[in-house]
């Protein structure tokens, strides 16, 4: 009597062994599916950066959508795309005018100075629109006889709006392509000048090298026809 007691014990023992193991398997299989539900919708969410370079208060939104897109990969894009957007930002950036990626302030230690403008992270905005040669190009340009961009106590400021700039970002009126690979396109970019009527006063065209840099694309070779550079 007692060995048959004994046995039902065991037996019911390793029965209930056995659903325990398989609720715990069950379990294990929903936590692995939850994890790869919630990491299939992650990965169709495209992510954008957490802070943008950019002044809160004013804004160009071709500006700011373009910059959002040189924080992530583009997929499959093609040339068309990645030079109208690199032509805006690359002249964008010289539009004195401009209150996206900086916000109008004295000078620090200039009194009865004009109005520069601050930009809001010169170096993480940089970063994502050149190669060190092209940030490098950017710095050295002159406009008006002097600097475009000065850097003083840690923060970089451009010339203000007293300069008013031409917006070369909104003139560009075809471009050919020089050289195209996988990790370098050159274009020849062709723009029209236009006056307040938006009436053509003038014609010309400059050249625009772009290296392929993690996937993003980058400015490493661009002039702005409204500068002087160095030899």
């Amino acid at each position: 009597m007692k060995k048959r007691l004994i046995c039902f014990l065991l037996m019911g023992a390793v029965v209930l062994g056995l659903c325990s193991c398989q609720n715990q398997q069950k379990e294990e299989i929903a936590q692995v599916d939850l994890l790869e539900e919630n990491a299939e919708q992650t990965a169709q969410v495209p992510q954008q950066p957490a802070s943008l370079p950019v002044f809160d208060e004013e804004n160009d939104p071709q500006a700011v959508e373009y910059l959002k897109m040189q924080y992530q990969v583009q997929e499959n894009e093609d040339i068309d795309s990645i030079v109208k957007r690199m032509w805006y930002l690359g002249n964008f950036i010289y539009f004195a005018d401009e209150q996206t990626f900086a916000e109008s302030v004295p000078q620090k230690g200039m009194q009865n100075a004009p109005e520069h403008s601050r930009y809001v992270d010169f170096e993480n905005l940089t970063a994502h629109l050149y190669t060190e040669k092209g940030k490098e190009q950017l710095l050295s340009a002159m406009v008006g006889g002097g600097k475009y961009i000065e850097q003083q106590d840690g923060e970089y400021y451009h010339l203000g709006a007293w300069r008013t700039e031409p917006p070369y970002h909104l003139w560009m009126s075809g471009y050919q392509t020089v050289k195209s690979s996988e990790g370098q396109i050159k274009v020849q970019v062709d723009y029209q000048e236009k006056d307040l009527q938006n009436n053509v006063t003038s014609e010309g065209s400059v050249m625009m090298t772009l290296v392929n840099h993690d996937g993003i694309w980058l400015i490493d070779d661009y002039q702005s026809p409204t500068a002087c550079y160095p030899e």
